[in-house]
This record gives structure tokens, sequence and C-alpha cells, in this order.
């Protein structure tokens, strides 16, 4: 490793030589952090893919724009990269309307309140509610009430379609996107590429395509490896 100094400043900036020793290999897995570590895989750190080369977040946010329909949800199977979608779309749609907020419910999350907090959204702003199905038939019939009430629009994300919502898209993850999106977070790093592929390949069909419980297991992988490696 070649280590440039800035002067008498007490940072310096330390640069990979063209061949890797030994120890610079065993470095590398001594990473002061975890690149699947929370912070790094949640929604609004990963760019959301999509398998259709006909489909991005551009022509998703126009048909949204384009739906009549007061809800829209997005669909798919845990960990298929939803929150990572609408965490993007949001942005995309900010100044479409007067205020987009944004709940994520989780299982036993409390629900009571929920719809007092979309009646007090203003008139004209868009709901993203990330795990609607959290809410029981009644409170989503209610919530769509509200909103047709107070001209609210809702985007939601569901595991499975929902009456009186318009479906805005389906999200599905393969294992070469899984594996696509290690590669972006080990940095092009070629050594611990090829051993993470070789990692998800015996663990992806166990997890039935489920990106964040890979996420969770590469971690816990990617600890293992750096401290073997000392």
């Amino acid at each position: 490793m070649k280590t440039i100094r800035f002067g008498n400043s007490r940072f310096s900036l330390v640069m990979p030589t063209a061949t890797p020793s030994p120890h610079d290999r065993q470095a590398a897995w001594r990473q002061p952090t975890n690149p699947f570590a929370t912070r790094c895989v949640r929604p609004a750190a990963l760019r959301f893919r999509f398998d259709q080369t006909s489909v991005d977040i551009e022509s998703l946010a126009g048909k949204l724009r384009s739906q009549s329909a007061v809800g829209s949800v997005i669909v798919g199977p845990h960990g298929s990269g939803k929150s990572t979608l609408v965490a993007h779309l949001s942005g995309k749609l900010q100044d479409d309307f007067s205020s987009v907020q944004t709940k994520t419910l989780r299982i036993g999350d409390p629900t009571r309140g929920f719809i007092r907090w979309a009646i007090r959204q203003p008139a004209g702003s868009l709901l993203i509610v990330d795990g609607l199905e959290q809410l029981d038939s009644f409170r989503r019939r209610a919530l769509l009430f509200v909103c047709r009430l107070r001209r609210i629009r809702c985007l939601a994300t569901a595991h499975a379609p929902l009456p009186g919502f318009c479906e805005l898209h389906r999200t599905a993850a393969t294992i070469d996107l899984a594996k696509q999106l290690a590669s972006e977070l080990l940095s092009q790093d070629k050594l611990r590429i090829a051993a993470a592929h070789d990692f998800i390949d015996q663990i992806w069909d166990d997890l039935d395509g489920n990106l964040r419980e890979l996420w969770f297991a590469m971690y816990d992988w990617y600890q293992a490896e750096a401290l073997a490696s000392r």
C-alpha cells in the first residue's frame, strides 16, 4: 500500500499498489464499514433496478400521474424492492403534489390513529404508505374515502393486489440482480465479489428471492470472512 501525505496535515490518502500482497488482501476484509450494514442497503441507499428496459422511474412517475384512481399500489413479495422503489419514486413526485407524506407500517404497528393522520394531510397531497396490508379492510376503505373527500392521492405497497387500488407496478428479485447489487456494494473488488457470488449461490434458493434477508446473511458472511482473515 502507498501512503500519500498532504503537507503537514494529519490526514493521508492510502492508495492500493498494482499487485496486492497477501497482507493487503487480508486488510481488504478489515474495512471499517461492513458494506452490507443497514445504512448501506436501506431503501434510500440503493437504486432500484427495473427488470424491463421499457420502464424507468420517469415513466412510472408519469403512469402514476395519468392514473385516475385515488389509490395506486406497487405489488411484490417480501424483499423484492418495493420500499426502494417508492423511496426513489417519491423524489420524482415532489413537484406534482402540495406535499408528499410517507408512512411505513410493519407487523404489530398500532393503526388506530392512521385515519386521523390521513385526515390531517392537506388537500392535493400524496400519501405514500409502505406496507398498506397492515391496515384491516375497514381502515383501507376508510382511507380511500378520506382521500376522495380531501382530493388526496395514495400510493401504497403490498404483497398482493388490494381492492380499490389500481396496480402501478410489480416487483421481483432475481439471483442475477442480487449478484449485481452485491458487486456494487463491494466496490467492484474482484477478490471479494467472487466469494460473495459463491455464497449467494449457496443460500439464494432458501431465501425465496428476499433481498432484505439476503443482506442480513451477507452482513454475517462478511463479518465471518473478515474475522477469518486475521
